[in-house]
């Protein structure tokens, strides 16, 4: 719920480049995420998902590089592990310069969660898990430091999508 979807479409419209989500990668790979899983097989099988859908968009992303497309990626990369595949990925394609794009909601009260969640929860072609506060609150705790060179991206109001879509945009074409 940090805006990731909403500034990846915009910046690759900006840029005129492919977009690929790993949310919908994981609709079109498995299914719609299960919103809540509870039972110990439900969370195995959320857990064994999202590791095929890093692998499936990684290997998305490697066939666009070998046709030459630039293109965005849309994921959580939530784990220091994400990102060193991504640039084991990468190894290959010496001349691609990865630029990331941390969206990092500063404002995050009830009212701006609550706000996010009805915006995702009206969205037929949003396809995440987290649809509920408590699930947001969770998920919000386990994220590793990003590891690698990138912009933070605050895309809490007062701040538009369109404004966080030029930051992203200016960052990328630097």
């Amino acid at each position: 719920m940090s805006g990731k979807s909403s500034v990846a479409k915009g910046l690759s419209l900006a840029l005129d480049q492919h977009w690929i989500a790993a949310n919908s990668v994981w609709a079109l790979s498995f299914g719609t995420p299960l919103r809540n899983p509870v039972t110990d097989a439900e969370k195995l099988r959320d857990s064994q998902e999202v590791g095929r859908v890093y692998q499936i968009l990684l290997a998305m992303t490697a066939k666009n590089l070998e046709l030459g497309r630039s293109l965005v990626i849309t994921a959580p990369f939530s784990r220091v592990k994400g990102f060193e595949d991504l640039k084991t990925m990468l190894g290959p394609f010496p001349d691609v310069v990865m630029k990331v794009v941390w969206c990092k909601p500063t404002r995050d009260d009830d009212s701006e969660i609550e706000a996010r969640l009805q915006k995702r929860l009206a969205d037929p072609t949003n396809f995440s898990s987290v649809t509920t506060r408590e699930r947001y609150l969770v998920g919000r705790g386990k994220y590793d430091p990003v590891t690698v060179p990138h912009l933070k991206l605050d895309t809490s109001p007062p701040f538009t999508v369109a404004e966080c879509v030029e930051q992203a945009r200016q960052y990328v074409l630097s």
